[in-house]
């Protein structure tokens, strides 16, 4: 089951906001998913057919777009048979806010979760039990209000520090170890942490609404 509103992309476009109810993702936990893709995705006759490099209406400058992990093998194609489906209801959050109460969501599955709106992230924030949620877009102030519903994605150490400036918490991906810092701890849910929890579990990446540290992981 699946809900769906529309929404504008950053070239101007129609893109859909999908809320998915399940989820078989080991390492988040069985949560509500959010995806964000561009409406022309579902033009396509088949889903296989669906070219997801061209996702800079619901990504816009991401930099890890050509490494994307949720465009590879399996994920890939749950991302265009969501893209695809037809089996949703149509709605804005509001109107089955019911179905977020008291569920653990995760924003932005795939797509950036600003695109959802501070209304609309905001109205579920309220009820649910908690969230996640990841932004490449914390420097545009357009998007400041973010800053409490989601982690600034950053891949160095001048980007953290801009970010926290910002009002961000963020979450830093790097080449080892060796390059955390005394305000950053350890994804628990990584590899290298020995997989101690899943993100359903942890609840630590909900930007400011945590006071917990800044979260750090190895590139994967």
């Amino acid at each position: 089951m699946k809900i769906v509103r529309k929404a504008t992309g950053f070239d101007g476009g129609v893109v859909n906001v999908k809320y998915t109810f399940t989820s078989t993702n080991s390492k988040t936990g069985n949560m509500i998913q959010q995806w964000i893709t561009p409406e022309s995705w579902e033009r396509d006759s088949r889903a296989d057919k669906i070219d997801v490099k061209d996702s800079t209406e619901v990504c816009k400058d991401c930099p890890l777009m050509s490494t994307c992990y949720v465009k590879k093998g399996y994920a890939l194609m749950g991302l265009k048979s969501s893209a695809k489906s037809k089996n949703y209801a149509v709605g804005c959050e509001k109107d089955n806010i019911s179905k977020f109460t008291d569920e653990f969501v995760r924003f932005g599955a795939f797509g950036e979760p600003v695109l959802a709106g501070e209304k609309a992230t905001k109205q579920i924030t309220q009820v649910a039990s908690s969230w996640t949620g990841y932004t490449h877009q914390w420097r545009d102030l357009k998007y400041h209000w973010a800053n409490q519903y989601f982690m600034a994605s950053v891949e160095d150490v001048k980007g953290k520090r801009e970010a926290n400036s910002l009002g961000y918490r963020t979450f830093r991906v790097a080449d080892s170890l060796d390059e955390m810092l005394s305000d950053e701890v350890l994804c628990p849910a990584s590899k290298e942490a020995g997989r101690k929890a899943t993100c359903k579990d942890c609840k630590l990446c909900k930007g400011s609404s945590s006071k917990a540290k800044n979260i750090f992981i190895i590139k994967h």
